[in-house]
């Protein structure tokens, strides 16, 4: 027999940074203590499916000057952890072109990520 199915494509997963969605404070220590932003998908898709962040700049003022710092892996480069180190309470955190890889091999820039330092 035959039966037709109505298939969708798999939504966007959201960009997160130690369980903070955009607009979310969260303390310095917290921020370090993650290896980088993470892709979940949203609460009501059914199905376990799996995104990896691929690539992702990091931007905020420190002491005044704007700096920006990219990175094609999923975690904190070394000279972004360093720019993390010097922010201070009240710091607004961009990361901006997330960029992600789902389970087809295709790629999904999920945008950006306003973090504001505590």
């Amino acid at each position: 027999g035959s039966k037709t199915f109505r298939v969708r494509k798999v939504p966007d997963p959201y960009a997160t940074l130690a369980g903070g969605r955009s607009g979310a404070s969260l303390s310095k220590s917290q921020i370090l203590g993650e290896l980088g932003p993470k892709a979940l998908m949203p609460e009501w898709f059914e199905f376990d499916l799996e995104f990896t962040v691929t690539s992702f700049s990091l931007a905020t003022y420190v002491q005044g000057f704007y700096q920006e710092i990219a990175t094609t892996s999923g975690t904190f480069s070394s000279a972004q952890r360093d720019v993390l180190r010097n922010l201070n309470p009240g710091a607004k955190l961009y990361l901006n072109d997330v960029t992600v890889v789902g389970p087809d091999g295709g790629s999904r820039n999920l945008g950006t990520i306003l973090i504001k330092v505590k």
